[in-house]
């Protein structure tokens, strides 16, 4: 599955997001879909106090209704091949 589409929007594999807040900010970036209702990210970056790191090998998961929600920013669609 390299794309979901919701209620909510199209998601696809390579879109990057970003927290919806001031402070703790992550770049998310979608590696893979392991059920229609969740979505695996790398932690592409994080930003705390103004500073920027790159964790490396560092992924999570979560429901693709909240990365479509209120609480993300889609910053980067993937390339649709």
């Amino acid at each position: 599955m390299t794309e979901i589409v919701t209620d909510l929007g199209t998601i696809r594999t390579g879109d990057r997001f970003r927290d919806a807040r001031k402070d703790n900010i992550r770049t998310l970036e979608v590696l893979r879909f392991p059920n229609e209702l969740r979505a695996e990210l790398a932690v592409v970056s994080v930003e705390y106090r103004g500073q920027v790191t790159e964790p490396k090998d560092r992924t999570t998961r979560m429901e693709i209704a909240r990365l479509l929600g209120r609480n993300f920013v889609r910053i980067e669609k993937a390339q649709v091949r």
